[in-house]
């Protein structure tokens, strides 16, 4: 028992070692490529920009006391867990508030900074690494026709 426990072990150990140099390597495309060749999607599994219809519920983030919205369905097609996405203009909405909401995911690219991390400047385990930032536009409520959403600094949002 004791020699089976050690080669499960050591099998698993050497499936991780040959895993991490088989890690397939990110994929390059110019600013040119996005758009046209290459198709990014956000967290909802569509095309950013692309119009949709979520139905969710209004929940509090789990981190920085922010509101979420949770997605059980897009255009209809529910997923097997909800997906939690930000969406300006719900603040003031209570907790728990059920809605089907019309727009857009946005995305918006950066980097890590280690002026934001806690390695300090000279670190070798610094990586430096883009993130892709996402938010959801609403554009307006489906249902409840009650509830609106509400825009800070008049800021348009293109139908």
């Amino acid at each position: 028992m004791r020699c089976s426990c050690f080669a499960l072990a050591f099998a698993m150990l050497a499936l991780t070692f040959v895993a991490a140099f088989d890690a397939p390597k990110p994929v390059q495309v110019s600013p040119r490529e996005v758009g046209s060749q290459v198709i990014i999607l956000g967290a909802l599994g569509r095309p950013i920009g692309e119009k949709v219809t979520v139905h969710g519920v209004k929940v509090r983030a789990a981190k920085g006391g922010q509101v979420d919205f949770a997605v059980d369905s897009v255009d209809g097609k529910r997923f097997e867990r909800p997906v939690t996405i930000q969406v300006d203009g719900i603040q003031n909405w209570p907790l728990g508030t059920q809605a089907e909401i019309q727009g857009r995911e946005r995305g918006f690219v950066d980097f890590t900074d280690i002026r934001k991390t806690s390695f300090s400047k000279d670190d070798p385990r610094f990586e430096l690494r883009q993130i892709l930032y996402l938010s959801f536009d609403a554009t307006e409520v489906a249902y409840p026709r009650t509830l609106t959403i509400e825009r800070r600094n008049d800021r348009k949002v293109e139908e």
